[in-house]
């Protein structure tokens, strides 16, 4: 064997560890916007052992996607049509135990992080966090540990924890501490409205008095 043909064993070799011995891990995009989910697979796909599945534009197709191809995990936003991501969230954990899911949201929010967290899901992230904290989460979520982003993780410490123990007694289902539907939907709309809020002040920047 030539030195040539010993270097593509051993990469063929290490791709297979990185993958594990049940195949690639695979991964379900769901985001109502096709831009947003090009960029999560050119992100994703520095990652060893990724396979995207799969894409949805709502909440409804994320969970019919999700019971069709059962992936590993599924990356879904918040605000999408037909189904919230909360509550796609809390569907796709309660027919897939086996299937996680990350939150890549504009949210920065406490309040809807807590409803996320409490409905199954095991990563909150934020589309202004660096590629670098979307990549962590991941890998994080893939060795089944709790992240959310470092700028709530402070806050939500004591959720992430009291949830990680739930898990490890098997005590936890998406059930626990469960918003109701018209709750998360106020939360959302909340947080939305304070997203334009601070964005309308962004645009109007300060404004001047015309010149005499």
């Amino acid at each position: 064997m030539d030195q040539r043909q010993g270097k593509m064993k051993n990469d063929e070799a290490i791709k297979t560890e990185e993958m594990g011995a049940t195949g690639p891990y695979r991964i379900l995009l769901a985001d109502d916007h096709a831009v947003v989910r090009h960029g999560l697979r050119a992100s994703l796909h520095s990652l060893p052992g990724i396979e995207i599945c799969g894409e949805a534009a709502t909440g409804r197709e994320a969970i019919e996607l999700a019971q069709a191809l059962r992936p590993d995990l599924v990356i879904l936003d918040l605000s999408m049509p037909e189904m919230n991501g909360v509550d796609a969230a809390r569907a796709i954990r309660r027919a897939l135990p086996g299937t996680e899911v990350m939150v890549l949201t504009l949210h920065i929010s406490e309040e809807i992080a807590r409803v996320a967290l409490r409905s199954g899901v095991r990563g909150y992230v934020t589309k202004s966090d660096p590629h670098s904290e979307l990549i962590a989460a991941v890998q994080s979520v893939r060795e089944h540990r709790s992240y959310v982003t470092s700028q709530l993780a402070a806050k939500l410490q004591d959720e992430i924890e009291r949830i990680e123990a739930q898990r490890s007694a098997d005590h936890f289902s998406p059930t626990d501490g469960q918003f109701t539907q018209e709750q998360t939907v106020t939360a959302l709309l909340h947080s939305e409205e304070d997203m334009r809020k601070k964005v309308a002040a962004i645009l109007d920047g300060p404004r001047r008095s015309p010149a005499p």
